[in-house]
């Protein structure tokens, strides 16, 4: 529907407004209000979408490991760096990015031998890890397809 066009005369700071300028602009806003709300919810949908978008490919600090009954979920197209973790529970976000790549990334040093990373069943290791104390391990998971690089611990 097009919007209905007010005219009037160019107004002053102080000049009067009579009652039909002002019921006409209240009766047009009101018979508009709909169309007013969708096109707000429109523009905090697309402000919130280029905020997310504007997140990717950063980093994010995790401080949380995460538990087998409570995984930490991470988003995509992130770097989720921990510190030292002696095990870590990890979920994926359900939310991905239409035309993205839709990459978990994380980045961990191992504390401990007897560490444990889990993730989301159905993830496939191209060569299964074998973590090691002190290392710092990066993990890249695409499609349920995870590949792993470590290094050893400097001096």
């Amino acid at each position: 529907m097009a919007a209905e066009k007010l005219t009037y005369a160019t107004k002053r700071a102080g000049d009067p407004w009579t009652h039909q300028e002002v019921n006409s602009i209240k009766l047009t806003v009101n018979e508009h209000a709909d169309e007013l709300d969708d096109l707000n919810e429109s523009v905090e949908t697309i402000g919130n979408t280029v905020t997310a978008l504007n997140g990717m490919n950063t980093v994010v600090q995790q401080a949380e490991a995460g538990t087998e009954q409570s995984p930490v979920t991470i988003m995509p197209n992130r770097l989720n760096r921990w510190g030292m973790v002696q095990s870590l529970y990890v979920a994926f976000s359900q939310m991905t990015y239409m035309g993205k790549r839709n990459e978990y990334c994380l980045r961990f040093t191992v504390n401990g031998d007897n560490f444990t990373l889990s993730l989301p069943s159905g993830v496939r290791w191209m060569e299964e890890p074998d973590f090691e104390n002190g290392w710092t391990y990066e993990v890249s998971i695409e499609n349920n397809l995870a590949l792993f690089a470590g290094w050893e611990p400097t001096t």
